[in-house]
């Protein structure tokens, strides 16, 4: 498609499917090979005089910078997003920077510029009618409000409804993390169970290693509050044998770092060291119990 649309006259498809193959890369996980293709795509925009082209890649460069964990370099590339936007009227594009752009910022604890940014993007995105950008305003508020210890649900089950509306399978897995997270915070494990349920098996008919990576870690720590200790060893067997493939070895030292010390620390009981002699009975194939349903909207994919 590349190759096709280079013979083209009009430079502002080529951009369009540079960034396109980009994301196809950061959806993978393969941030490095994306900035790769952005930084062909910004080329080609910036000859052209493309000037939502340029808009559009520095939305995709500082996802991938913030996939990187290059935070300062996100938040310098995403604060470009709204002028270039604004320059040819695009409110969709504005909205979904701003999104991005708050969303880093409330990485770094900028909690009170990270929420203006993501008001003003929600407000955005209905004006624009862009239903896509809402639920992500919508998710990130949600998201916010949640680490801040104020009330979220209404925000992320709204973002729910809209991803499963639109049949939007890797953000409603996003989405499930979120409201996994959120039960965790607040001391609701069952909420925690059913929403990270929901994200590995959607993650898993995906492909999406780095989200199903996340998704077993917030099942681990889901069985653990509730004592499940078969389920969290089956668990983290799934988590195993998923990192013995190339395109998740990425994730492992996350996992090591933010849940094996935990989970160390629970095999350090006497209980817990007779379940895992027992272990080699246990099958990965055994049902994990689930409490309640994994949630409406997987009905809808």
């Amino acid at each position: 498609a590349r190759a096709i649309a280079g013979t083209l006259a009009g430079m502002p498809s080529t951009v369009g499917v540079w960034v396109g193959t980009a994301r196809h890369s950061l959806r993978e996980g393969r941030a490095n090979q994306a900035l790769v293709d952005l930084d062909a795509a910004w080329e080609i925009a910036r000859n052209g005089g493309d000037t939502r082209g340029k808009g559009q890649v520095n939305l995709a460069r500082g996802e991938a910078y913030s996939m990187l964990g290059q935070l300062t370099d996100a938040v310098e590339v995403l604060r470009t997003v709204g002028p270039f936007a604004a320059t040819v009227s695009d409110r969709t594009l504005q909205a979904r920077g701003a999104t991005a752009l708050g969303w880093v910022l409330a990485r770094l604890d900028e909690m009170g510029e990270a929420t203006e940014q993501l008001n003003a993007a929600l407000a955005l995105a209905r004006q624009a009618g862009d239903t896509e950008g809402e639920a992500h305003a919508l998710l990130m508020l949600g998201d916010i409000r949640s680490r801040a210890g104020d009330e979220a649900t209404e925000h992320l089950l709204d973002a729910l409804g809209l991803f499963a509306t639109l049949r939007n399978r890797p953000a409603f897995a996003t989405g499930c993390l979120r409201v996994a997270e959120h039960g965790l915070r607040i001391g609701r494990p069952d909420v925690a169970l059913v929403a990270s349920e929901a994200a590995r098996r959607v993650s898993t008919s995906l492909r999406n290693a780095p989200a199903l990576g996340q998704a077993l870690r917030h099942l681990v720590q889901a069985f653990v509050a509730f004592r499940r200790v078969r389920a969290v060893l089956v668990t983290v067997y799934a988590w195993e044998a998923m990192t013995r493939s190339a395109s998740a070895l990425a994730m492992r030292d996350d996992y090591a770092a933010k849940t094996s010390p935990a989970l160390r620390a629970k095999l350090e009981s006497a209980e817990m060291e007779v379940l895992v002699r027992e272990s080699k009975r246990w099958s990965i194939h055994c049902a994990i119990p689930i409490v309640g349903a994994v949630g409406a909207g997987l009905d809808s994919f």
